[in-house]
């Protein structure tokens, strides 16, 4: 919950501003389903209809092995962010444990929900990553989406305009790679301090210039 919650603040902040409001609390997506998104976000040019994100950190590493790629479809449950139709992803362990469980869920909130009546059918963008701090396919298209809209206002050539919209992308990754990975290093120390009490003896240079207390990201 720690490192899901570094995530979410650290997104929304990156998210919020230039074109967008975006507020980091859990929301209620629909009207009947109690299915809930950790950042809504309304853009400046259409505030009435907010959209959702979804973020999910996976504990599970990396096997090592080759994850093939194929072009998302009718059978991912797209239904909640249809513009990823189409778009080749990586199906590794992120995607398999993390956004395809989260599309299967939303996509079945929102059947049920509009069976039962509603009409609160937002779109909601699934960003997941892993402890390493890799990111499904999907969270970096969901940038690029965001990168556009803020940077559909600025002078520039294309070529330009296309280098800020990647930088900011990758700035974003790196800001919440290191929020997680920092977060997880506290985490992990703390949690040694808690369970070995003669845990700083096995150290001979003072707490402030060991390596195991660099936290810095």
């Amino acid at each position: 919950i720690h490192l899901h919650n570094a995530a979410v603040a650290v997104l929304s902040r990156r998210i919020n501003g230039k074109g967008f409001v975006a507020s980091a609390r859990e929301h209620l997506v629909h009207q009947t389903q109690r299915k809930r998104a950790d950042i809504e976000v309304r853009a400046d040019s259409d505030v009435n209809k907010p959209f959702y994100v979804d973020v999910t950190i996976v504990q599970q590493e990396s096997d090592g092995k080759w994850a093939g790629r194929r072009q998302l479809g009718e059978s991912d449950k797209l239904s909640c962010c249809q513009e990823f139709k189409g778009e080749f992803v990586s199906i590794n362990h992120i995607f398999r444990k993390g956004t395809s469980t989260k599309l299967r869920a939303y996509a079945t909130a929102r059947t049920k929900e509009i069976s039962q009546g509603g009409e609160s059918t937002p779109s909601v963008y699934p960003f997941a990553m892993d402890t390493n701090g890799a990111f499904c396919d999907t969270a970096i298209l969901f940038l690029k989406k965001i990168a556009l809209v803020k940077f559909s206002n600025e002078p520039g050539s294309e070529p330009l305009l296309a280098w800020k919209r990647a930088s900011w992308v990758q700035e974003t990754c790196l800001l919440i790679q290191a929020t997680v990975l920092r977060t997880a290093s506290r985490l992990f120390h703390s949690g040694l301090h808690e369970f070995f009490d003669d845990y700083e003896q096995l150290f001979d240079v003072p707490p402030h210039s060991r390596t195991d207390n660099d936290v810095s990201g």
